[in-house]
């Protein structure tokens, strides 16, 4: 809708897979690492929990993408247009 409001007109659309935001499974360790990483440079999400908090909701994210019961609903929808 975004796109074609815009004036453009889509050529293709896929859904896409992505090991890091849209699997179902446990991820791998590079992908839990990454994760982590990415975890410890969000300082307004570290401020609004406060320390204590953020480093539970820090282990339960991690653990949930670890587990073999983790599934994603989410899709990484990608889209080619041209005007």
């Amino acid at each position: 809708d975004v796109m074609i409001h815009a004036g453009l007109k889509i050529e293709s659309e896929e859904v896409k897979k992505d090991r890091e935001l849209a699997f179902d499974g446990p991820a791998d360790e590079e992908v839990l690492t990454a994760w982590e990483n990415r975890l410890d440079r969000m300082t307004a999400l570290q401020q609004f929990f406060g320390k204590e908090e953020f480093s539970n909701v820090k282990t339960q994210f991690l653990n949930m993408m670890g587990s073999a019961d983790h599934q994603c609903e989410t899709e990484i929808n990608f889209f080619i247009g041209r005007k």
